[in-house]
């Protein structure tokens, strides 16, 4: 008896779990008719906005949401049974009663699930964690007899002793798209195409703050879009640029590092390594995620003059020169001086991207390592190895070992900077990525072929005649006389 009613109850519940489930399920078709009402005039935003709200109090209902007066508190098993497992998480809660963010000490799961994805809005459902009190029954009962005697202060302070505890809420939200049709892509090339042959013409500071300036602008529509039709990025690209430009897809491993963390604001530092990449490269920056109240600071910053620094140098200076920067950034938090902090962020983005070419500009070393000493050769030997297309093989063992060259110094470079944030807290994460490029203006100038026994630099390389790697394989040099008497 006690099994056939034990089996009875888990009936029960299964049947009610999938029920719920049914019903949900038919509550996010409701909301996405009514998206779709809105976007085919049907319906107003208004009348859009109403649905949504009937559709929050509906789902709140059926997950059980308690304590109405905060929109409804749900738990984390909750929202799992609609959203399945999250796959982002925050340190950072809203704290209710007090308008503010506060952070705490592990990391809460957040969720967002696409609900609508149209041509004019995406609707998305959210659920954050957040910080509220607990009240018994019978603090309860003493706040409301304060309410009712006037005592708002005293029952405020009251409502703040109650036992904190996390809770989360579920919240639609409306994006309105930005049409690819109004970013007008052919124009703004156009426009930015414009600019570029102005300073080409006339390098001049006025014309490169306006070149700069509104690539800037284009950047940030493309982005906008972008964000809002991320999984329509790579047809777009395709239709934007053509097939034709693609140069690469490779893969971003890339490091999250929590560097430090204020009152209201953090410092987060990202790490970027490609790895596949024809020209490896690593990148890392820095920047604010900030709470309430938190100001950006304003920060000029020298480029050019900063590039100079890090002409010539060996990769002993990057490695000493990235670690003590490192290090100033995190004294300059400490001390509450963010704008330091930024100003040494952005020269210590300039240090890695000059190691980068450090790293990378490896083709006399490979030079050096793979050569032919073809002056010990006999005639009979150099013939044999013209003949055997010798410079070619020796050209393609030289792109052989650069590439090797290339992946060891950024092996080594990545265990210095895995190194140095050993001691952090970080996420690691690995994407494709996916590279266009369309050139909108070249300037071609046409060099002389190299006359490699004129003792003259006729294709202005800087060589001349055997210094010159256009005369490889070739007799090279001025005849100064020659001996008859043999």
């Amino acid at each position: 008896m006690k099994k056939l009613v034990i089996f009875a109850t888990l009936f029960l519940i299964i049947f009610s779990l999938i029920s719920v489930s049914a019903t949900i399920d038919s509550e996010m078709q409701k909301v996405t008719y009514y998206a779709e009402e809105y976007e085919t005039g049907n319906i107003n935003y208004a009348q859009l906005l109403v649905y949504l709200s009937s559709a929050h109090q509906t789902l709140n209902s059926l997950l059980g949401a308690t304590n109405q007066e905060y929109g409804g508190i749900l738990k984390q098993e909750q929202i799992e049974n609609i959203l399945g497992k999250s796959q982002h998480e925050t340190k950072w809660v809203w704290v209710q009663n007090e308008e503010r963010e506060r952070k705490v000490n592990s990391y809460l799961p957040v969720w967002e699930k696409i609900v609508f994805d149209g041509k004019k809005i995406s609707i998305k459902l959210h659920a954050n964690p957040f910080l509220f009190k607990e009240t018994s029954k019978e603090l309860k009962e003493e706040i409301w007899k304060l309410e009712e005697q006037g005592k708002f202060e005293e029952a405020e302070e009251l409502k703040k002793t109650g036992e904190e505890k996390i809770g989360y809420n579920l919240n639609f939200e409306t994006d309105f798209k930005k049409s690819k049709d109004s970013l007008n892509v052919g124009e703004k090339i156009k426009e930015i195409q414009s600019l570029a042959e102005a300073f080409n013409k006339e390098p001049s500071k006025e014309n490169a703050e306006n070149l700069a300036e509104e690539s800037v602008n284009v950047e940030r529509s493309f982005e906008t879009y972008f964000r809002q039709n991320s999984e329509n990025c790579e047809d777009y690209m395709k239709s934007l640029f053509g097939s034709e430009y693609l140069r690469e897809t490779a893969g971003i491993l890339s490091y999250q590092i929590n560097f430090y963390e204020g009152e209201n604001f953090e410092a987060i530092i990202k790490l970027e390594m490609c790895e596949e990449c024809q020209w490896n490269w690593i990148n890392l920056n820095m920047w604010y995620e900030g709470r309430g109240r938190f100001k950006l600071p304003e920060v000029k910053f020298d480029e050019e003059n900063i590039k100079k620094e890090f002409e010539n140098k060996d990769s002993e200076y990057f490695e000493t020169e990235t670690a003590k920067l490192i290090e100033s950034m995190k004294n300059s938090l400490q001390q509450g001086d963010l704008s330091s902090a930024m100003k040494e962020s952005q020269r210590l983005n300039v240090l890695t991207n000059a190691w980068n070419e450090k790293s990378n500009n490896v083709w006399k070393q490979a030079e050096e390592l793979i050569k032919v000493d073809d002056k010990s050769m006999t005639d009979k030997e150099r013939e044999e190895f013209n003949k055997n297309y010798g410079w070619l093989k020796l050209e393609q063992q030289r792109r052989e070992k650069r590439k090797e060259l290339q992946k060891e110094n950024l092996e080594k470079r990545k265990m210095f900077y895995l190194s140095l944030f050993a001691g952090y807290d970080y996420k690691e994460s690995y994407a494709k990525q996916t590279e266009y490029e369309k050139r909108l203006i070249q300037e071609f100038k046409i060099f002389e072929q190299e006359k490699c026994d004129n003792n003259q630099d006729d294709n202005q390389n800087g060589e001349i005649d055997c210094a010159d790697s256009e005369c490889s394989g070739k007799f090279c040099g001025t005849i100064i006389g020659v001996d008859t008497e043999l």
